[in-house]
């Protein structure tokens, strides 16, 4: 995988896949600290990590333009494992996504913009990046994905509002 750990079941083409994506100021390994919270005995784990443990600069309310050129080299991380699955025989119904925090954001970020079928989708405290939503990035449809998009209320990193926002795409 590139710049990613691999971790659990070997990788074969009717195996579930989890893509972890770390928060900010974390290591790939961080976030695999969450497997043994979860049923994850069926699944292969996949954790990229981003250069200097953090996938963009600043806070995801920022301009996206501000966020760059990290944001699409991050974002363009996740794309080649999800394509070097699908080489591999991968169906989209088998990829699954969990982040946390700015993980989460960079995940969903992806997951809205590649829209297609995935296994599921679970986004700790996050939303998609941008001062605002801007439905133009975002393609696809889900085609019954499950997705859950967890958050603290009243949370001092991530409004609420921008949460339910993320939830209309």
């Amino acid at each position: 995988m590139i710049n990613s750990q691999l971790s659990g079941s070997a990788l074969t083409p009717d195996q579930k896949l989890l893509i972890m994506i770390h928060g900010r100021g974390e290591a790939a390994s961080d976030i695999l600290s969450l497997a043994s919270e979860l049923y994850l005995l069926d699944f292969t784990l996949i954790e990229p990590q981003a250069v200097s443990n953090s996938w963009y600069p600043k806070s995801f309310l920022s301009p996206r333009i501000n966020n760059e050129p990290n944001l699409s080299a991050s974002l363009l991380q996740i794309q080649d494992v999800v394509d070097e699955l699908k080489r591999e025989g991968v169906a989209s119904a088998q990829i699954f996504f969990l982040g946390f925090s700015q993980g989460a954001c960079l995940m969903l970020d992806f997951a809205a913009s590649n829209a297609e079928r995935f296994g599921g989708i679970v986004a700790f405290t996050g939303r998609v990046i941008g001062q605002s939503v801007d439905h133009r990035l975002y393609h696809g449809a889900f085609k019954g994905t499950p997705i859950v998009i967890a958050s603290s209320y009243p949370n001092q990193h991530v409004p609420v509002n921008r949460v339910r926002e993320t939830t209309k795409l």
